[in-house]
């Protein structure tokens, strides 16, 4: 089944359009379309991910990507993107090189998880004269040093088959709510509120350290 038919039918208070660079896709979404007949699935249109510009839908709620690069997709167009360019043509021509390079620059990259977080931190409290930078690396240094030691616990427990991992899914913001507020000496509303903003912040940065990674990766 199409992803789009498949996507409409299971959310139909949702209204989706299908977009494809590729003429022949286009005229299978339109089969599938026309075949399935769900009222919320728009007439699929031409776009090109690479080209923002000339995009034809002017505004969305949201975007769901699907497909858009595999071992076999064409990488022509990319090259606006340098980094992402160089790091898929590495990732075809060699996964295996790919997948090392990338596990070794995450590993010899890990510490600027902390100047890419600390800014982030300073954010949570721009005018307080009682705390500075040294008290936002520390605790960013102390944040990730427990993060690293759940992953490893997360890994254990898979490789040990151990049920219900999924939980450890809670332990990270409540490991945040209780550290802002013993380290920082706040309210427990206080520390909630901070911690909705950190968690955003904590995702921001990650994905900035998967860019930078991405960038040495294709270097």
């Amino acid at each position: 089944m199409n992803h789009a038919v498949h996507a409409a039918a299971a959310l139909p208070r949702l209204q989706w359009q299908p977009t494809d660079p590729d003429p022949d896709a286009l005229i299978s979404i339109a089969a599938w379309r026309d075949h399935a007949a769900l009222p919320n699935l728009l007439p699929p249109l031409r776009l090109d991910a690479s080209d923002p510009d000339n995009w034809p839908v002017a505004q969305a709620d949201a975007i769901v990507n699907i497909n858009m690069i595999q071992p076999d997709t064409d990488i022509e167009g990319l090259e606006k993107v340098p980094f992402v360019y160089e790091a898929v043509k590495v990732w075809k021509e060699n996964p295996k090189l790919a997948l090392y390079k990338v596990q070794t620059y995450s590993y010899k990259l890990s510490w600027a998880l902390i100047p890419i977080s600390v800014p982030f931190l300073w954010l949570l409290f721009p005018f307080s004269r009682r705390f500075g930078l040294y008290d936002h690396t520390v605790f960013v240094t102390y944040s990730l040093c427990f993060m690293t030691l759940l992953a490893i616990v997360a890994m254990l427990g898979a490789k040990l088959g151990v049920p219900s991992l999924g939980l450890l899914g809670l332990v990270p913001p409540f490991h945040m709510l209780v550290q802002l507020r013993g380290t920082y000496g706040l309210s427990w509303f206080g520390a909630w509120l901070r911690t909705w903003f950190l968690s955003m912040f904590a995702l921001t940065a990650l994905i900035l350290f998967a860019m930078l990674i991405l960038v040495e990766a294709g270097g």
